[in-house]
């Protein structure tokens, strides 16, 4: 093995290291596969390797949202920042126009990211009973 090759081995270590404290395991996985490709004698970075691939399993198994979550999250964050950013026109003397549909658009993205929420936790809108009795508790249970 060169001076480059422990090099490599090493930044994919520490790569390998940096992903999975960021919980992101299959790049983990990947670049501890890509380090033993380089050093395939190496113990510490096979558990390493077996490590990530449990996390992998575990994280799936957990996982109540099956969807890309990452597009859902950048969905909401824009949802919130334009509640915000009505919020603040419509508090603004700026006329009446300007103040009604800054209403109208704090409103309805208010109800998009409430939608957008239950969504994340419950899964499709379903209207049924057996939906509804998931998402609203019974008042008289309380």
């Amino acid at each position: 093995m060169t001076e480059s090759d422990i090099y490599i081995y090493i930044l994919y270590y520490i790569t390998g290291d940096a992903l999975y404290a960021l919980k992101r395991f299959t790049d983990a996985y990947n670049a501890y596969n890509e380090g033993l490709r380089i050093n395939a004698n190496e113990p510490g970075l096979a558990a390493k390797l077996s490590q990530a691939e449990n996390a992998i399993r575990n994280s799936a198994s957990n996982s109540n949202f099956t969807g890309p979550v990452s597009n859902y999250d950048n969905l909401q964050n824009t949802a919130r920042m334009v509640i915000v950013g009505s919020a603040f026109f419509y508090l603004l003397p700026l006329g009446s126009f300007l103040n009604r549909n800054s209403y109208r658009i704090f409103c309805i993205t208010a109800l998009a990211n409430y939608l957008f929420s239950i969504y994340r936790v419950h899964g499709m809108i379903q209207f049924n009973t057996n939906y509804l009795q998931k998402i609203a508790p019974d008042p008289a249970m309380m």
